[in-house]
């Protein structure tokens, strides 16, 4: 996982956004080059753990959103992940990733106890992809050992982030990913591609605002 990227770094184009043919396949050439220099053929295992699919936001683009009455609702228990991680997990996982809708019981029936057992009783790294939270529950998280945060600031561009009905405001959102890098946590962000209505334009903002994050977020 990145938390710099190199002095000069590529930038997209709008015309490298709308390639094609021999430009697009030289395109994803250098792309791979570029990955196999940095990263080589090393994999890092992360386990990534479902504890809730409730979800309080109404996103258009995720199958969670609490407006999707065809999706079966569930909710584990820490006591049952506890066992299956530390127990039964693959002994290449080295790091988990606890993730759920954005549902705050879950955050603190299961995640939140989760994290203090992990911790007390294994050496995983432990990262957790929650959704937007109030400042005091990412810092009981935090505390609670976890020490890496996913937050998406999901699409760069304001209206967009309107139109996909996503978590908030736009500002909130970004609001919340300078808190998280702010108070140490390591935080993965980055943009959803494939959005609906995502077109070169959405594209460009994305790029325009991931330099924002060089030094403190993972993207």
């Amino acid at each position: 996982m990145l938390t710099t990227l190199p002095p000069s770094p590529f930038f997209p184009k709008y015309s490298d956004l709308i390639a094609s043919g021999k430009a697009e396949r030289l395109l994803h050439e250098q792309a791979a080059a570029a990955a196999q220099a940095n990263f080589g053929n090393k994999v890092f295992v992360r386990a990534v753990v479902e504890v809730s699919n409730f979800c309080r936001q109404n996103c258009v683009y995720c199958g969670m959103r609490r407006e999707n009455r065809s999706l079966d609702r569930f909710r584990t228990s820490h006591e049952e992940m506890a066992e299956l991680l530390i127990h039964h997990r693959p002994a290449s996982v080295r790091d988990v990733n606890i993730q759920a809708g954005e549902d705050p019981v879950a955050v603190r029936e299961v995640v939140i106890p989760l994290i203090k057992t992990l911790r007390k009783e294994t050496n995983l790294g432990l990262s957790v992809c929650l959704g937007s939270l109030d400042k005091n529950t990412y810092d009981e998280l935090q505390r609670a050992g976890a020490s890496i945060y996913i937050l998406k600031f999901e699409t760069g561009e304001t209206e967009h982030y309107k139109k996909m009905q996503s978590p908030g405001t736009f500002a909130d959102r970004i609001s919340n990913i300078a808190y998280l890098a702010s108070k140490g946590w390591i935080v993965s962000s980055g943009f959803i591609a494939g959005l609906p209505g995502q077109g070169p334009k959405e594209m460009l903002a994305n790029f325009h605002l991931l330099p924002n994050y060089r030094l403190k977020a993972a993207v």
